[in-house]
């Protein structure tokens, strides 16, 4: 009776363990079909920049525009912390690009105008209703990065514990064929080193200090404001 019961737990855990390994392997064919997502979205974007750069070329060096006929809406603190929700890994995959076109979409929706090119400046109203003058968003890219760091910190530590899950699942597979996972692992490696890089510019931006994405970012609000 005792050997049976052991048999019996016995078949338990291996039934669960075999459960555990397919539900790992499922895991792994949605990170290798979301890599290939990537990949594809990469490639869009290196066309979308050639386009960009094209443009820019063609494009007169000066262009102002009147504003008096233009009715935009305040554009305050609260609104571009309440839009941030809708910041996801795509745009911060993008980068600079991402995180414009994000902005766009989003909190500087109808409240944004570029009067003058060349010197990337741009008009938008206060939560008092005047008019704010801001070359370079010197004022306002502060701001904006730091009304979205938090979700951009939550959707990147999301990604971290993927990883970790994944790491801690390849040390319990002893004896199983485990390039699919040293593969995937590797894979998510890369991408933590793009999103941690992310995560350290916006904090820097947010500060006004010196980093990698607030001019990218100004100079693609800017193009697309006036494309």
């Amino acid at each position: 009776m005792y050997e049976k019961c052991i048999d019996m737990i016995k078949l338990n855990e291996e039934t669960k363990y075999k459960q555990s390994i397919e539900s790992y392997k499922q895991q792994l064919k949605e990170y290798k079909e979301q890599l290939e997502e990537y990949k594809l979205q990469i490639k869009d974007l290196q066309d979308k920049l050639e386009n960009v750069d094209v443009k820019a070329v063609k494009r007169p060096t000066t262009t102002t525009n009147n504003t008096q006929n233009i009715s935009l809406l305040p554009l305050t603190k609260s609104h571009m912390k309440n839009c941030s929700e809708y910041l996801t890994l795509d745009h911060i995959k993008e980068g600079a690009l991402g995180y414009a076109k994000f902005s766009l979409e989003h909190p500087f929706k109808d409240r944004l105008l570029c009067v003058e090119y060349d010197r990337k400046k741009i008009k938008y109203k206060n939560s008092d209703g005047q008019y704010v003058t801001d070359p370079n968003l010197t004022k306002l890219a502060p701001k904006f990065f730091n009304s979205i760091e938090e979700q951009n910190n939550q959707l990147i530590d999301e990604i971290k514990e993927k990883s970790d899950s994944l790491y801690a699942t390849s040390h319990d597979l002893e004896g199983w064929d485990l390039d699919d996972v040293e593969v995937e692992q590797a894979t998510l490696n890369t991408l933590l080193a793009v999103m941690f890089e992310a995560k350290h510019n916006v904090r820097k931006a947010s500060k006004n200090q010196d980093n990698n994405i607030t001019n990218e970012f100004v100079k693609h609000v800017v193009s697309t404001m006036t494309t």
